[in-house]
C-alpha cells in the first residue's frame, strides 16, 4: 500500500518534448503541431490537413485498453513485483508505442500526402519522412 501512495499525484506525459529537431534542424514540436492540427494559408485554404496521430492514439487507449493495462500494473505494484517508478515507466512506454504505431500506420487512416509532397520526399506515407518525428515521441514521468 505504501508503494501505491508513492504514485499519488504522479503522472506520465507522452509526446514530443521541446528542443527536439529533425536531421535538417527543423523544430519537431512545431512539425508535430502542424501535423496534429493542420495548417491553413492566409486565404483560408488547407495547406496541411490534420493528421491527429497523438489524439487518436490517446482516445483509443482511453476508450478501453488503458484502464485494463493500468489495473494489471497496479496489481503487480500491490503484490510487490513492481515498484512505482516501474509502473510509471511501463505506462509511458506503452503509450509511446501506441502513438508511434498510429504514426507509422497513418497511410491507413490519414488524408494522403499531396502529389507535390510525394514528389519532394519521394514517399507517399503521411507523417513519415526520415522517421525523425516518430522517433521523437517519448515520455516523461512527473
Amino acid at each position: 500500500m505504501a508503494a501505491s501512495k508513492e504514485l499519488s499525484g504522479r503522472s506520465v506525459a507522452v509526446g514530443i518534448r521541446a528542443g527536439k529537431v529533425d536531421r535538417e534542424g527543423a523544430d519537431l514540436v512545431m512539425i508535430a503541431a502542424y501535423q496534429e492540427f493542420g495548417t491553413k494559408t492566409p486565404k483560408g485554404a488547407v495547406h496541411i490537413p490534420p493528421r491527429p496521430a497523438m489524439r487518436l492514439a490517446a482516445d483509443e487507449a482511453q476508450a478501453g485498453p488503458l484502464a485494463g493495462y493500468t489495473r494489471r500494473l497496479m496489481m503487480q505494484l500491490l503484490r510487490g513485483t513492481m515498484g512505482p517508478e516501474q509502473v510509471l515507466d511501463s505506462v509511458g512506454m506503452w503509450m509511446q508505442q501506441r502513438i508511434r504505431s498510429k504514426m507509422r500506420k497513418a497511410y491507413e487512416w490519414a488524408k494522403p500526402n499531396a502529389p507535390s509532397t510525394i514528389k519532394a520526399k519521394k514517399s507517399s506515407k503521411p507523417l513519415i519522412d526520415h522517421g525523425d518525428l516518430v522517433k521523437a515521441v517519448d515520455y516523461e514521468k512527473r
